[in-house]
Protein backbone atom coordinates (compact mmCIF):
# COMPACT_ATOMS: atom_id res chain seq x y z
CA UNK A 1 0.00 0.00 0.00
CA UNK A 2 2.69 2.49 1.00
CA UNK A 3 4.74 1.44 -2.02
CA UNK A 4 1.88 2.42 -4.33
CA UNK A 5 1.76 5.88 -2.75
CA UNK A 6 5.51 6.29 -3.23
CA UNK A 7 5.15 5.10 -6.82
CA UNK A 8 2.41 7.65 -7.57
CA UNK A 9 4.56 10.45 -6.14
CA UNK A 10 7.57 9.27 -8.14
CA UNK A 11 5.63 9.04 -11.41
CA UNK A 12 4.13 12.48 -10.82
CA UNK A 13 7.57 14.00 -10.34
CA UNK A 14 8.93 12.17 -13.37
CA UNK A 15 6.23 13.08 -15.89
CA UNK A 16 4.64 16.26 -14.54
CA UNK A 17 7.59 18.32 -13.33
CA UNK A 18 9.11 20.18 -16.27
CA UNK A 19 12.86 20.84 -16.36
CA UNK A 20 13.55 19.37 -12.90
CA UNK A 21 16.71 20.30 -11.04
CA UNK A 22 19.41 17.64 -10.57
CA UNK A 23 18.35 17.16 -6.95
CA UNK A 24 14.74 16.50 -8.03
CA UNK A 25 15.96 14.00 -10.63
CA UNK A 26 17.96 12.10 -8.02
CA UNK A 27 15.05 12.19 -5.59
CA UNK A 28 12.66 10.91 -8.27
CA UNK A 29 14.98 8.05 -9.15
CA UNK A 30 15.39 7.17 -5.48
CA UNK A 31 11.67 7.17 -4.72
CA UNK A 32 10.91 5.00 -7.77
CA UNK A 33 13.50 2.45 -6.66
CA UNK A 34 12.20 2.48 -3.08
CA UNK A 35 8.57 2.21 -4.20
CA UNK A 36 9.37 -0.82 -6.38
CA UNK A 37 11.17 -2.54 -3.51
CA UNK A 38 8.31 -1.69 -1.14
CA UNK A 39 5.68 -3.08 -3.53
CA UNK A 40 7.64 -6.30 -4.05
CA UNK A 41 8.14 -6.77 -0.30
CA UNK A 42 4.48 -6.02 0.42
CA UNK A 43 3.43 -8.57 -2.20
CA UNK A 44 5.71 -11.25 -0.74
CA UNK A 45 4.49 -10.63 2.83
CA UNK A 46 0.85 -10.12 1.86
CA UNK A 47 0.53 -6.73 3.52
CA UNK A 48 -1.63 -3.87 2.22
CA UNK A 49 -1.89 -0.88 4.59
CA UNK A 50 -1.53 -3.23 7.55
CA UNK A 51 -4.17 -5.66 6.26
CA UNK A 52 -3.30 -9.10 4.96
CA UNK A 53 -5.35 -11.86 3.30
CA UNK A 54 -6.49 -14.73 5.49
CA UNK A 55 -4.80 -18.06 4.95
CA UNK A 56 -8.27 -19.44 4.21
CA UNK A 57 -8.61 -17.29 1.08
CA UNK A 58 -7.17 -18.08 -2.35
CA UNK A 59 -4.89 -15.04 -2.18
CA UNK A 60 -3.68 -15.98 1.29
CA UNK A 61 -2.75 -19.45 0.09
CA UNK A 62 -0.37 -18.13 -2.58
CA UNK A 63 1.28 -15.40 -0.48
CA UNK A 64 4.97 -16.25 -0.21
CA UNK A 65 5.26 -15.65 3.54
CA UNK A 66 2.26 -17.94 4.14
CA UNK A 67 3.87 -20.54 1.88
CA UNK A 68 7.03 -20.48 4.01
CA UNK A 69 4.98 -20.65 7.22
CA UNK A 70 3.10 -23.66 5.83
CA UNK A 71 6.38 -25.39 4.96
CA UNK A 72 7.60 -24.72 8.50
CA UNK A 73 4.38 -26.18 9.90
CA UNK A 74 4.76 -29.23 7.62
CA UNK A 75 8.22 -29.78 9.09
CA UNK A 76 7.03 -29.65 12.71
CA UNK A 77 4.02 -31.89 12.02
CA UNK A 78 6.28 -34.45 10.35
CA UNK A 79 8.96 -34.38 13.06
CA UNK A 80 6.54 -34.15 16.00
CA UNK A 81 9.22 -32.06 17.75
CA UNK A 82 9.01 -29.85 20.83
CA UNK A 83 7.51 -26.96 18.85
CA UNK A 84 4.70 -29.24 17.71
CA UNK A 85 4.16 -30.56 21.23
CA UNK A 86 3.96 -27.04 22.68
CA UNK A 87 1.26 -26.02 20.23
CA UNK A 88 -0.67 -29.25 20.76
CA UNK A 89 -0.71 -28.59 24.52
CA UNK A 90 -2.31 -25.21 23.84
CA UNK A 91 -4.57 -26.45 21.04
CA UNK A 92 -5.26 -30.20 21.54
CA UNK A 93 -7.27 -30.33 18.32
CA UNK A 94 -4.04 -29.64 16.40
CA UNK A 95 -2.90 -33.19 17.22
CA UNK A 96 -5.23 -34.45 14.47
CA UNK A 97 -3.52 -32.31 11.83
CA UNK A 98 -2.49 -34.22 8.72
CA UNK A 99 -0.28 -31.50 7.26
CA UNK A 100 1.09 -28.03 7.93
CA UNK A 101 -1.86 -26.13 6.49
CA UNK A 102 -4.30 -28.11 8.62
CA UNK A 103 -2.09 -27.45 11.65
CA UNK A 104 -2.11 -23.67 11.05
CA UNK A 105 -5.89 -23.63 10.63
CA UNK A 106 -6.45 -25.50 13.90
CA UNK A 107 -4.19 -23.29 16.04
CA UNK A 108 -6.67 -20.43 15.92
CA UNK A 109 -8.07 -18.19 18.64
CA UNK A 110 -11.16 -16.01 18.32
CA UNK A 111 -10.94 -12.43 19.58
CA UNK A 112 -13.83 -9.97 19.15
CA UNK A 113 -15.41 -12.09 16.40
CA UNK A 114 -12.03 -12.22 14.63
CA UNK A 115 -9.90 -15.26 14.04
CA UNK A 116 -6.26 -15.05 15.07
CA UNK A 117 -4.05 -17.81 13.70
CA UNK A 118 -1.46 -17.85 16.46
CA UNK A 119 0.91 -20.48 15.07
CA UNK A 120 0.84 -18.80 11.66
CA UNK A 121 1.65 -15.39 13.14
CA UNK A 122 4.45 -16.83 15.27
CA UNK A 123 5.97 -18.72 12.36
CA UNK A 124 5.82 -15.64 10.13
CA UNK A 125 7.55 -13.56 12.80
CA UNK A 126 10.29 -16.18 13.10
CA UNK A 127 10.78 -16.27 9.34
CA UNK A 128 10.98 -12.48 9.06
CA UNK A 129 13.48 -12.31 11.91
CA UNK A 130 15.66 -14.93 10.26
CA UNK A 131 15.35 -13.11 6.93
CA UNK A 132 16.74 -9.95 8.54
CA UNK A 133 19.74 -11.88 9.87
CA UNK A 134 20.25 -13.59 6.51
CA UNK A 135 20.28 -10.19 4.80
CA UNK A 136 22.91 -9.10 7.32
CA UNK A 137 25.12 -12.11 6.58
CA UNK A 138 24.87 -11.61 2.81
CA UNK A 139 25.33 -7.83 2.96
CA UNK A 140 28.41 -7.91 5.19
CA UNK A 141 29.81 -10.84 3.19
CA UNK A 142 29.65 -8.63 0.08
CA UNK A 143 31.56 -5.97 1.99
CA UNK A 144 34.33 -8.42 2.92
CA UNK A 145 34.54 -9.75 -0.64
CA UNK A 146 34.67 -6.22 -2.05
CA UNK A 147 37.78 -5.46 0.00
CA UNK A 148 39.31 -8.94 -0.20
CA UNK A 149 42.45 -7.98 -2.14
CA UNK A 150 43.31 -5.39 0.51
CA UNK A 151 42.25 -7.42 3.54
CA UNK A 152 42.79 -11.16 3.12
CA UNK A 153 41.12 -11.99 6.42
CA UNK A 154 37.74 -11.19 4.87
CA UNK A 155 37.65 -14.67 3.30
CA UNK A 156 37.78 -16.23 6.75
CA UNK A 157 35.10 -13.95 8.13
CA UNK A 158 32.74 -14.84 5.27
CA UNK A 159 33.12 -18.52 6.17
CA UNK A 160 32.67 -17.61 9.84
CA UNK A 161 29.33 -15.87 9.17
CA UNK A 162 28.01 -18.69 6.99
CA UNK A 163 29.03 -21.17 9.66
CA UNK A 164 27.31 -19.12 12.34
CA UNK A 165 24.09 -18.99 10.32
CA UNK A 166 24.10 -22.79 10.05
CA UNK A 167 25.44 -23.56 13.53
CA UNK A 168 23.64 -21.29 16.00
CA UNK A 169 20.04 -22.46 15.30
CA UNK A 170 21.05 -25.90 16.56
CA UNK A 171 22.49 -24.37 19.74
CA UNK A 172 19.24 -22.46 20.30
CA UNK A 173 17.12 -25.48 19.32
CA UNK A 174 15.53 -23.34 16.61
CA UNK A 175 14.27 -24.38 13.18
CA UNK A 176 15.85 -22.44 10.34
CA UNK A 177 14.60 -22.00 6.78
CA UNK A 178 17.46 -24.25 5.74
CA UNK A 179 15.85 -27.01 7.81
CA UNK A 180 12.17 -26.80 6.91
CA UNK A 181 12.86 -26.20 3.21
CA UNK A 182 14.78 -29.50 3.29
CA UNK A 183 18.02 -27.93 2.09
CA UNK A 184 20.04 -29.40 4.96
CA UNK A 185 19.03 -31.41 8.01
CA UNK A 186 19.66 -30.12 11.52
CA UNK A 187 22.55 -32.53 12.23
CA UNK A 188 24.16 -31.66 8.89
CA UNK A 189 23.80 -27.93 9.55
CA UNK A 190 25.31 -28.37 12.99
CA UNK A 191 28.27 -30.34 11.61
CA UNK A 192 28.99 -28.08 8.61
CA UNK A 193 28.28 -24.91 10.55
CA UNK A 194 30.65 -25.86 13.36
CA UNK A 195 33.45 -26.56 10.89
CA UNK A 196 32.91 -23.32 8.97
CA UNK A 197 32.56 -21.28 12.15
CA UNK A 198 35.86 -22.28 13.75
CA UNK A 199 37.83 -22.81 10.54
CA UNK A 200 36.67 -19.41 9.29
CA UNK A 201 37.93 -17.78 12.48
CA UNK A 202 41.29 -19.55 12.18
CA UNK A 203 41.61 -18.67 8.48
CA UNK A 204 40.85 -15.01 9.22
CA UNK A 205 43.60 -14.83 11.86
CA UNK A 206 46.14 -16.77 9.75
CA UNK A 207 45.57 -14.60 6.68
CA UNK A 208 45.80 -11.47 8.83
CA UNK A 209 49.17 -12.65 10.21
CA UNK A 210 50.40 -13.41 6.68
CA UNK A 211 49.43 -9.93 5.54
CA UNK A 212 50.24 -7.85 8.61
CA UNK A 213 52.83 -9.98 10.42
CA UNK A 214 52.48 -9.99 14.21
CA UNK A 215 49.91 -7.21 14.14
CA UNK A 216 47.54 -9.65 12.48
CA UNK A 217 47.13 -11.56 15.75
CA UNK A 218 44.71 -8.91 17.02
CA UNK A 219 42.37 -9.88 14.16
CA UNK A 220 40.80 -12.40 16.54
CA UNK A 221 39.26 -9.51 18.48
CA UNK A 222 37.15 -8.67 15.42
CA UNK A 223 34.95 -11.70 16.11
CA UNK A 224 32.80 -9.68 18.52
CA UNK A 225 32.41 -6.86 16.02
CA UNK A 226 31.41 -9.19 13.16
CA UNK A 227 28.85 -10.96 15.33
CA UNK A 228 27.42 -7.66 16.62
CA UNK A 229 27.23 -6.16 13.12
CA UNK A 230 25.21 -9.11 11.82
CA UNK A 231 22.88 -8.93 14.82
CA UNK A 232 22.43 -5.22 14.12
CA UNK A 233 20.40 -6.14 11.05
CA UNK A 234 17.60 -7.25 13.37
CA UNK A 235 16.59 -3.59 13.33
CA UNK A 236 15.09 -4.32 9.88
CA UNK A 237 12.75 -6.85 11.46
CA UNK A 238 11.94 -4.49 14.33
CA UNK A 239 11.13 -1.61 11.98
CA UNK A 240 8.89 -3.76 9.82
CA UNK A 241 7.10 -5.20 12.85
CA UNK A 242 6.58 -1.76 14.41
CA UNK A 243 5.17 -0.34 11.18
CA UNK A 244 2.83 -3.29 10.73
CA UNK A 245 1.56 -3.07 14.32
CA UNK A 246 0.92 0.68 14.03
CA UNK A 247 -0.93 0.29 10.73
CA UNK A 248 -3.05 -2.53 12.14
CA UNK A 249 -3.76 -0.54 15.32
CA UNK A 250 -4.99 2.51 13.39
CA UNK A 251 -7.16 0.26 11.23
CA UNK A 252 -8.75 -1.36 14.29
CA UNK A 253 -9.36 2.03 15.94
CA UNK A 254 -10.97 3.36 12.79
CA UNK A 255 -13.24 0.34 12.42
CA UNK A 256 -14.57 0.86 15.96
CA UNK A 257 -15.41 4.55 15.47
CA UNK A 258 -17.88 4.34 12.65
CA UNK A 259 -17.60 5.21 8.99
CA UNK A 260 -17.04 8.98 8.99
CA UNK A 261 -14.80 9.43 12.05
CA UNK A 262 -13.16 6.06 11.54
CA UNK A 263 -12.17 6.92 7.98
CA UNK A 264 -10.47 10.11 9.20
CA UNK A 265 -8.66 8.22 11.97
CA UNK A 266 -7.40 5.63 9.49
CA UNK A 267 -6.20 8.28 7.01
CA UNK A 268 -4.40 10.33 9.68
CA UNK A 269 -2.94 7.21 11.31
CA UNK A 270 -1.66 5.79 8.05
CA UNK A 271 -0.18 9.19 7.09
CA UNK A 272 1.69 9.37 10.40
CA UNK A 273 2.88 5.79 9.96
CA UNK A 274 4.13 6.53 6.43
CA UNK A 275 6.18 9.49 7.68
CA UNK A 276 7.65 7.43 10.52
CA UNK A 277 8.39 4.57 8.13
CA UNK A 278 10.22 6.90 5.74
CA UNK A 279 12.31 8.45 8.51
CA UNK A 280 13.16 5.20 10.26
CA UNK A 281 13.76 3.28 7.05
CA UNK A 282 16.12 5.87 5.59
CA UNK A 283 17.97 6.56 8.85
CA UNK A 284 18.51 2.92 9.78
CA UNK A 285 19.26 1.98 6.18
CA UNK A 286 21.98 4.62 6.07
CA UNK A 287 23.31 3.42 9.40
CA UNK A 288 23.60 -0.17 8.20
CA UNK A 289 25.44 0.97 5.07
CA UNK A 290 27.75 3.57 6.58
CA UNK A 291 28.58 1.83 9.86
CA UNK A 292 28.11 -1.93 9.49
CA UNK A 293 28.88 -2.25 5.76
CA UNK A 294 31.49 0.44 5.06
CA UNK A 295 33.41 -0.64 8.14
CA UNK A 296 34.77 -3.66 6.27
CA UNK A 297 35.21 -2.28 2.75
CA UNK A 298 36.03 1.40 2.96
CA UNK A 299 39.14 3.27 3.96
CA UNK A 300 39.43 7.03 4.28
CA UNK A 301 41.91 9.06 2.23
CA UNK A 302 44.03 9.79 5.31
CA UNK A 303 43.39 13.53 5.53
CA UNK A 304 43.60 14.84 9.07
CA UNK A 305 40.28 16.12 10.41
CA UNK A 306 41.05 19.52 11.89
CA UNK A 307 37.77 21.47 12.12
CA UNK A 308 39.18 24.49 14.02
CA UNK A 309 42.01 25.19 11.62
CA UNK A 310 41.61 28.42 9.66
CA UNK A 311 41.81 28.00 5.91
CA UNK A 312 44.26 30.34 4.23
Amino acid sequence: GYGLIYLIIGLFLKFKVKNPKPMIKRFTKLILILSSACIIWGTLTGSFFGVGPSIKTSLGKVTFINYLATKKADYHVEKKDDVYEDWVKKYPNAATSKNGKDFLLKTVKKEDSKEKFEALDTFKDNILMETALLIGVLHIALSFLRYLLKSYSGAGWVLFMIGGYLFFPSILNATSMVHFLNILSKPTCFFIGKILLFSGLCIAVILAVVQKRLKGIIEITAVIGVFADVMSYLRLYALGLAGMIMASTFNDLGMKMGLSIGFIVIIIGQAVNILLAIMSGVIHGLRLNFIEWYHYSFEGDGKLFNPLKLLK
